[in-house]
This record gives structure tokens, C-alpha cells and sequence, in this order.
């Protein structure tokens, strides 16, 4: 194998073990559905759904009402479909933004370029415990009422 180069083009990466299930955690770690999940799955989702439905405010007033269940469902359909409108609409503009930086950066030599490219990296930069305790400090209050709940 003196000075040539020998290259793969099979798309495999690393060792290969046939007949042996792989999982994130070591061989045969793979998650399987047991044929009773679906319907346990059901069920514990039901009841979750219907426990936080039925309280006036989950987490501050667990007091029991009917009347929350119509209004979670109506507040909720309105936040998931914001949720879908700003996903949609930032997702593709964020592609476009990734893709123009990223062909600046690696592709183009002006002034400043690595400044750019520090200050696009500055959100990698804070560890997980930083951002843990942001969310503590954030949500670490009691919890506010959903609107028009007394």
C-alpha cells in the first residue's frame, strides 16, 4: 500500500457488525414496541390530557371545571397554529441565510470575515448548564393564568 490511496465510495461508515442490532447504547439496545404499547400509549395520553384539560390553571389552580376543556382546546388550536405559521415561515429563510453565510465564509476573502464568523458561532458558545440556569431564572415563578381564567 505504498503511496497509493485507497478510498471506499460504499456510503458505510465505520465497522460494520452484520447480524447484530445496534442501538445508541451498545448492541441490542434498540427500542421495540411491545404489541400492548399502542393501546397503553392510548390510554396514559388520554388520561394526561384530560387531567391538565379539566384544571382551570395547571401548575397554579387545580380546581376542577368542564368549561376548560372547550377553552384549552381553542387557545391551544390558535398557539399551534402560530407556532406552524412562524415555523414555516422562518425555516425557509433561515436555509437561505445559513446557505448565503456559510458561501460567504468558506468561498469568498473580504474584510472582516472572521469577525462574521465569530460573531455567527457566539450561540454555540454558552454551555448547557448556562442555558439550564436562564431557564430556571426564566420560569422559576409561579406560574401565570391562562387568559380570561379568574
Amino acid at each position: 500500500m505504498s503511496r497509493k490511496s485507497y478510498v471506499t465510495i460504499t456510503g458505510k461508515v465505520g465497522a460494520q457488525n452484520h447480524g447484530e442490532e445496534r442501538g445508541p447504547l451498545g448492541p441490542l439496545s434498540i427500542a421495540r414496541r411491545l404489541p400492548g404499547d399502542r393501546h397503553r400509549d392510548f390510554i396514559l395520553f388520554t388520561c394526561c390530557f384530560f387531567t391538565a384539560s379539566l384544571v382551570v390553571a395547571l401548575g397554579a389552580n387545580h380546581a376542577w371545571t368542564p368549561a376548560a376543556l372547550p377553552r384549552d382546546l381553542h387557545e391551544g388550536l390558535k398557539a399551534i397554529r402560530d407556532t406552524l405559521i412562524i415555523a414555516g415561515a422562518g425555516m425557509p429563510l433561515g436555509g437561505l441565510f445559513g446557505i448565503l453565510v456559510g458561501y460567504l465564509v468558506v468561498k469568498k476573502q473580504f474584510p472582516g470575515r472572521h469577525a462574521m464568523e465569530v460573531v455567527l458561532h457566539d450561540q454555540l458558545l454558552p454551555a448547557g448548564t448556562i442555558v439550564g440556569i436562564a431557564y430556571l431564572m426564566a420560569f422559576n415563578d409561579r406560574p401565570s393564568s391562562s387568559p380570561g381564567t379568574p
